[in-house]
C-alpha cells in the first residue's frame, strides 16, 4: 500500500536492483538512476514524502570532496520542501567523521530535529551495509530527524 522510490548514482547497482524487483514482481518499488538532490528537485512534488532514508552514504573523506556528500545544506533545504508535515529523515553510517558532519549540517540547517525511534532501528533497519558493519565490528551511527516545515 506504499510506493518506494530509490535513487542511486551507480548504474550497475540500479540494474541489479531492478532485476531483483522484476523477479519479485514488485509493482510499488521504483528506481531512479541519478543524483538524489536533482531527482528531488525535478521529480518529487512538494510536501509528498513522509519518510526519507539515507543509509551509509559515500563519506567522501577528502575535505575538498565534502561538498559531494548527500547530506548538505542544499539537499536538506530541498528535502524539507518535499517532506510532509512532521516527515521523518532516517540516517545511518559506520563512519564517525561522516556522522559528525551530517549531525553538524542538520543542526546548522534548523530544518530537522532529532527524535527517538528505537522501534524502527531495532526491528526494521536491515541493510547489507549494516550487516557488514556488524561483521566487521564497526560502530554504527544512526538517527531519526523530524522535518520542521
Amino acid at each position: 500500500d506504499r510506493h518506494i522510490v530509490g535513487v542511486e548514482v551507480r548504474k550497475n547497482v540500479v540494474e541489479v536492483l531492478q532485476k531483483r524487483i522484476d523477479v519479485a514482481g514488485l509493482k510499488n518499488v521504483h528506481l531512479i538512476h541519478g543524483n538524489a538532490q536533482i531527482a528531488l528537485e525535478d521529480v518529487v512534488p512538494d510536501q509528498s514524502i513522509p519518510r526519507c532514508f539515507v543509509f551509509h552514504p559515500d563519506p567522501w573523506f577528502k575535505k575538498s570532496h565534502h561538498k559531494r556528500r548527500v547530506i548538505n545544506p542544499k539537499f536538506l533545504n530541498i528535502l524539507s520542501q518535499k517532506m510532509t508535515k512532521k516527515g521523518l529523515l532516517y540516517l545511518s553510517t559506520d563512519v564517525q567523521p561522516l556522522w559528525e558532519g551530517m549531525l553538524e549540517t542538520i543542526t546548522e540547517s534548523g530544518l530537522f530535529t532529532p527524535i527517538e525511534t528505537p522501534e524502527f532501528w531495532e526491528n526494521h533497519y536491515k541493510t547489507n551495509w549494516q550487516r557488514w558493519s556488524v561483521e566487521d565490528q564497526r560502530t554504527s551511527y544512526f538517527g531519526t530527524f523530524e522535518c520542521q516545515n
